[in-house]
């Protein structure tokens, strides 16, 4: 016998990709922005200096 368990169905991730290129392709823009506001946060409220002194 075969495999009898659930099969995954992606064709609505591709649909939904396909239907919504714009906001996929500026996602990138976003997730990075919204990383670099959170490292700024996380380091305010750990009272770490935001950059690193290379001297």
């Amino acid at each position: 016998g075969g495999y009898r368990g659930p099969v995954p169905k992606k064709d609505w991730i591709v649909e939904w990709v396909l239907s919504n290129g714009d906001a996929v392709r500026s996602l990138p823009i976003y997730v990075g922005g919204f990383s670099l506001v959170a490292v700024l946060l996380n380091r305010t409220a750990s009272l770490v200096a935001p950059v690193i002194d290379a001297s």
